[in-house]
């Protein structure tokens, strides 16, 4: 072995553990910016129910597979119920034919 193969390895190697935090922490920024838009979406009065959707969809996918994070459940069991209020009729509107 020569001292190139050595330390091409070495670089190979501190790239690949580059390159998973790198991963890491756009994943860890991504799930942040998701979890604030949640809670944002909670405190407006009338969320736009698109945006509400979209909200659930991530954190979904960026909750975890097995074990879920329970922060993350909970807040997409508010927004699920949020956005059954928004979308709910009213039957005040309606009238009623006799």
């Amino acid at each position: 072995m020569s001292a190139w193969d050595i330390v091409s390895f070495i670089l190979i190697v501190l790239a690949m553990v580059g390159g998973i935090w790198l991963l890491r922490h756009s994943e860890g920024k991504t799930k942040n910016k998701w979890k604030l838009s949640a809670y944002n979406l909670l405190e407006v009065k009338n969320p736009d129910p698109q945006k509400v959707r979209e909200t659930i969809k991530f954190l979904r996918i960026y909750g975890g597979h097995f074990p879920k994070d329970p922060e993350f459940t909970q807040l997409d069991i508010l927004l699920c119920n949020l956005l059954r209020e928004t979308e709910k009729p009213d039957k005040t509107d309606k009238k009623t034919k006799k």
